[in-house]
């Protein structure tokens, strides 16, 4: 089936499906109960942030539907058969409790999650309140499981982890577009710990297309990225052919087979027929191409000269680096690192909270901003970050701790 065939069906279908179910311009609460409710097309949003929450994120779900559905279109037979559903909660602990109580977690998850299972009503997006950036595009990552996961129970890893990636990195225009992006984080990954310092092994592509999801986890430092990029490549390289792969993909996938059973599927049908050294050689040679995001020349010059303790030309090339791309969290880090060699702390303050409103979890931010409170002798807030830190796998953690304990000992000092 074209694809433009296939989008076509799929938008009269859309209009089509749940037509009887209107928008909820009110808040459907209950009395005691916290949580509000909005449905909108396709979406059902539950939260106890507010209900202009749920409004804006059953919005965007509905413009990121469209967008799935343009990239990966389904034939019009396949689609889901009730709304989906995206829980949101204010609180991270009342997430993670939810989690456990509710849908069987054994640990305690740290970010979004997509409950999967064979009954259609019980699935759902579940999710805790972040800064708008990561919230958004966190929840665009789970909410594609939600949708491809719909139409096929068990998808290959490498294609379902790969797109899910790239939606994550990938923002949406005014217009409900998506444009997309390189993903910074994998593709700095990728050129410097994979392809150059072999700080994570290399996967031929063989390998990623055709392993199973066991050993995709086994190896997630190079296959997260590896799977990112090759879907990325095939979305992105001028080759126009390698995007109808996306379309053969589909095709060959059965919605009730195994998940080895589908790998198998789309390697043998669509990716055994091609001469796959040949394809994996452009596949590398564009991934070594990728600038991770633009001003990315004024970055790495403004790297160079922060190493030669040249502060104030380290500052105009990242300042315009920010200029060109004000949503990368590592130049606001390197220009906060920059301030505070400089000692000037609040502007340093000032760009790692920038950074972590990008990326919440950001380690490195989180360190060098406690740094920066016990420069300022603001102890309390020193310990905040320090304890977010903690709560992250980092190679920063036992720095952390040890800080901690120093920042533990000044508090009792000072009571």
């Amino acid at each position: 089936m074209k694809r433009a065939v296939v989008i076509n069906a799929i938008s009269i279908v859309l209009v089509l499906f749940l037509s009887s179910k209107v928008p909820a311009e009110e808040p459907s609460q209950h009395k005691n109960n916290p949580f509000t409710k909005y449905q909108t097309e396709h979406y059902e949003i539950i939260t106890d942030v507010s209900f202009g929450m749920a409004k804006k994120v059953g919005n965007d779900m509905e413009a990121i539907l469209q967008e799935y559905s343009r990239i990966l279109p389904f034939p019009e037979e396949q689609l889901p058969s009730s709304l989906f559903r995206v829980r949101i909660f204010l609180r991270k602990e009342d997430f993670q409790k939810y989690c456990r109580e509710a849908l069987g977690w054994t640990y305690d998850p740290k970010s979004f999650v997509y409950y999967h299972c064979r009954n259609l009503e019980e699935r759902e997006a579940v999710c805790f309140l972040l800064p708008e950036i990561p919230f958004f595009r966190r929840l665009h990552h789970e909410a594609f499981h939600q949708y491809f996961r719909h139409f096929i129970y068990y998808p290959p890893q490498w294609l379902n982890e790969g797109l899910a990636e790239l939606f994550e990195a990938s923002p949406m225009t005014e217009q409900g577009r998506l444009q997309i992006k390189p993903s910074p984080g994998w593709v700095r990954r990728l050129k410097e710990d994979v392809l150059i310092s072999k700080k994570h092994p290399y996967i031929d592509l063989k390998s990623l297309l055709t392993m199973s999801k066991k050993e995709w986890l086994k190896n997630s430092g190079s296959t997260r990225a590896e799977s990112w990029a090759f879907c990325y490549y095939l979305l992105k390289s001028e080759k126009a052919q390698l995007a109808r792969y996306l379309d053969n993909c589909i095709e060959v996938l059965n919605p009730d087979a195994s998940r080895e059973e589908n790998t198998n599927n789309v390697f043998q049908g669509v990716f055994a027929k091609i001469n796959l050294p040949r394809l994996e050689k452009d596949w590398v040679e564009f991934i070594r191409k990728i600038h991770p995001a633009e001003g990315y020349g004024f970055f790495e010059k403004g790297q160079g000269l922060l190493g030669k303790r040249k502060y104030q030309e380290a500052l105009t090339e990242f300042n315009k680096a920010i200029e060109m791309n004000d949503s990368y969290d590592r130049y606001y880090y390197f220009r906060a690192l920059t301030y505070y060699s400089l000692k000037r702390y609040d502007q340093a303050i000032k760009n790692l909270k920038k950074a972590l409103n990008i990326f919440p979890e950001y380690t490195a931010a989180l360190f060098l901003l406690a740094k920066v409170y016990q420069k300022k002798k603001d102890y309390v807030r020193a310990k905040e970050s320090l304890l977010k830190l903690i709560e992250y796998e980092s190679v920063y953690k036992d720095e952390a701790e040890k800080l901690l304990d120093e920042i533990n000992q000044k508090l009792r000092q000072k009571n």
